[in-house]
């Protein structure tokens, strides 16, 4: 009869798991040390005394609820004792993940092979291990809301739809990461840019005459390169649309901005359309500095090109 092979762990609920950074195996000496053997029960004591040491370090993690060993690599000795403890194993040599599933599971990353404490075993709620198409990857779930980890995996049919993905989801977390630190918000669609153009040039009509009134003047109208990028990418009438902003907005209206799909003017607070405050402060304040580093230039010295005699 055929030995029925056992098949390998790929679940386990209510997990203990020990995180090791190297090879889950007895500590070696880093000299090479010669061993001199007379005879053959000398040979069969030693290597019999090994296997009596890992069996005894797999017993005692078994011992204290371990049933779950993650390290970069494994021999084959440790491999046949974990296997004969029913202990799930994971290789993992990524130093990265090794940190990422310790902030998962609230575990402590072990440098070498010794008796654990409680504080350094890791719990995790359920671990498994699927297959998404032809790739294999390892879940580690937590039932409770305090994880302070999580993992978005995007699928589609080519890489370019996946770098998009990628690229919406890494912006989509920093606004997050954004609103958390800093929850102002402006009113969207143009109208803050609009309304800025408005009081900057009422203000430098009050204020200043002559040539700094210029400049203040052409500095509001560089607000108004938003209103006309959205307008001119939906091929509207560029010129109708910003002076109705700016007659809305002269009337009082300060949340009035573009409304793309009925080609008019609309409210932005009413319709729920916001801007970050944080990313228009910090825009407006670098495209300043980069103004103001380009004017401080004197002068630009352009070396000649070689030109060869015949």
């Amino acid at each position: 009869k055929k030995k029925k092979k056992k098949k390998k762990k790929k679940k386990k609920k209510k997990a203990n798991l020990l995180i090791f950074l190297g090879i889950f195996d007895i500590a070696c000496p880093e000299t090479k040390n010669s061993i001199l053997f007379q005879s053959a029960e000398e040979i069969m004591t030693f290597t019999s005394n090994k296997n009596t040491t890992v069996e005894d370090m797999v017993l005692e993690l078994h011992n204290l609820g371990v049933n779950v060993v993650v390290a970069s690599g494994f021999t084959d000795l440790s491999l046949f004792f974990l296997e004969k403890y029913n202990m799930m194993i994971l290789k993992i040599q990524s130093k990265f993940d090794l940190r990422r599933i310790a902030l998962t599971t609230n575990a402590i990353v072990l440098s070498k092979l010794k008796k654990p404490t409680i504080e350094e075993i890791g719990k995790c709620d359920f671990i498994s291990v699927r297959s998404f198409g032809s790739q294999k990857i390892t879940l580690f779930q937590q039932d409770n809301s305090n994880c302070k980890i999580f993992t978005i995996i995007a699928r589609a049919s080519s890489t370019k739809i996946l770098d998009y993905i990628e690229k919406l989801v890494y912006r989509s977390t920093s606004v997050f990461k954004t609103i958390v630190k800093d929850n102002r918000f402006l009113a969207g669609a143009g109208a803050f840019e609009i309304e800025m153009c408005r009081r900057l040039k009422s203000f430098s009509s009050k204020q200043y005459s002559g040539f700094k009134q210029l400049i203040l003047h052409k500095f509001a109208d560089a607000f108004e390169s938003l209103p006309k990028t959205l307008l001119e990418n939906s091929s509207y009438d560029v010129f109708k649309i910003l002076s109705s902003l700016h007659i809305a907005h002269s009337l009082g209206d300060e949340s009035e901005g573009i409304d793309l799909q009925n080609f008019s003017t609309i409210n932005a607070k009413e319709k729920g359309i916001w801007d970050s405050f944080p990313c228009k402060f910090w825009a407006i304040r670098n495209s300043i500095d980069a103004a103001l580093t380009i004017l401080t230039i004197d002068q630009i010295l352009m070396t000649k090109k070689n030109i060869p005699e015949n």
